[in-house]
């Protein structure tokens, strides 16, 4: 029996634009985030390491290099180097011979006991010209006539070595080329005159103009190749100190 005093309720009309979704799980935040967890248990599901990818190329050089680091390890350095027996036959592996620098040539002098004296005089000239000129005899001399030179061997080279100190660059790069010559063409003859010529030579060295630590780094090398080991290593060393 029912009570005409009692309503039933109705539910409210649905509309198009709110969509009813029937039992919506609830949402859960993770502290920290703002993305929401549907899942619960998603939590309590076990950490999977992401693996990326690697090519073939990545893969085989990490396959091979663990061999060869500890072949690496293993192997030791050898004490002596000595070339392949086929090397040696061809020359290779073995030390070569120093090649002495090469110098210019000078033509023959008719006269040359006369030119000594003439260049002689013409180093003590006071025009540069005149100068070049008697360095010019002085290689020639020594070069075609060594036998002339020889006898004046200490005057030549004390009037070539004055004319290095010059303040003219050219004079100043004749005279060091003409000692390079000296030393070239008489060799152990000028073993006497090392002391002196590496000490001014080595002053030389010092000097900014590249004209003049070419010619000087030409003349030591020929001092160093054709005169006494011996006297050529106690004129660098006393030349040096001073």
């Amino acid at each position: 029996m029912t009570c005409p005093n009692v309503y039933t309720r109705s539910p409210p009309p649905v509309t198009a634009t709110q969509p009813v979704v029937v039992n919506k799980p609830p949402a859960y935040n993770s502290p920290g985030s703002r993305i929401p967890i549907l899942d619960r248990r998603r939590k309590l599901r076990p950490l999977q390491a992401v693996v990326q990818p690697i090519n073939n190329m990545a893969a085989h050089s990490i396959i091979t290099d663990k061999p060869a680091q500890v072949e690496r390890a293993v192997r030791k350095k050898p004490s002596k180097i000595r070339a392949a027996p086929q090397a040696i036959g061809k020359g290779q592996g073995l030390e070569q011979p120093l090649v002495p620098p090469s110098l210019t040539n000078e033509d023959p002098i008719n006269r040359p006991e006369e030119a000594l004296g003439q260049a002689l005089g013409l180093l003590q000239d006071e025009e540069w010209e005149r100068k070049v000129e008697g360095l010019r005899l002085v290689r020639a001399l020594a070069e075609h006539h060594s036998e002339v030179v020889l006898p004046e061997l200490h005057y030549v080279c004390k009037a070539v070595i004055a004319e290095v100190k010059n303040l003219r660059s050219i004079v100043s790069r004749d005279a060091i080329t003409t000692m390079a010559h000296l030393f070239t063409h008489l060799q152990h003859n000028m073993d006497s005159e090392v002391e002196g010529a590496a000490h001014t030579l080595l002053h030389k060295a010092g000097e900014t103009s590249l004209f003049i630590r070419q010619g000087v780094e030409l003349a030591l090398s020929t001092m160093v190749h054709h005169c006494s080991p011996g006297r050529v290593l106690r004129g660098l060393l006393d030349g040096g100190l001073r």
